[in-house]
């Protein structure tokens, strides 16, 4: 039996946006990551974090540690899990910290250009992925070139499998 079909980065976002659990539980102030894929829910899903964020005119974007996750099926967008954080990951969170997002001095439709690469990428390697099949090395340095670094346990934490298969093909 082959792969259903995936749902693009783009499809996927589109659903959790219309989503009402999302529309009702993720505040306007809070900052939604990119959807991560992951097999960590026993079938293809797509895994987002949520933080909350602190915004100043002419300074840049404060981010402090996730709060919340959702979780939607790679096929049908259906909700499978959302969760606040707080009590369960009390531990773990207190080893991350809130940072400024660095400002980018690319130009707008370079910004953008960049963003739509990023999500190419990440749409192929979401099918390799799923697929478990090998990639090539420059894909995996899109994705994480463009991620802050200090972002990065936040990802790695909602989707290890994704992550460890991401190494896996350096």
């Amino acid at each position: 039996m082959g792969l259903k079909k995936i749902l693009s980065i783009e499809e996927i976002s589109n659903m959790l946006s219309n989503n009402a659990i999302a529309r009702t539980e993720l505040p306007i102030e809070w900052e939604l990551s990119l959807p991560m894929p992951t097999l960590r829910l026993f079938k293809p899903a797509y895994v987002w974090f949520a933080n909350p964020t602190e915004r100043h005119p002419g300074k840049p974007l404060r981010l402090f540690p996730p709060d919340r996750w959702f979780a939607l099926d790679a096929s049908n967008g259906q909700l499978l899990d959302f969760n606040a954080w707080e009590a369960p990951l009390k531990t773990i969170k207190e080893s991350w910290h809130e940072f400024d997002l660095q400002i980018s001095d690319l130009k707008r439709e370079e910004a953008i250009n960049e963003f739509n690469n990023l999500i190419e990428v990440l749409n192929y390697l979401t099918l390799s992925f799923f697929s478990n099949q090998h990639t090539m090395v420059s894909k995996v340095k899109v994705i994480t070139e463009y991620l802050d670094p200090l972002t990065l346990p936040w990802y790695r934490y909602i989707a290890p499998d994704f992550w460890n298969w991401l190494e896996s093909t350096k």
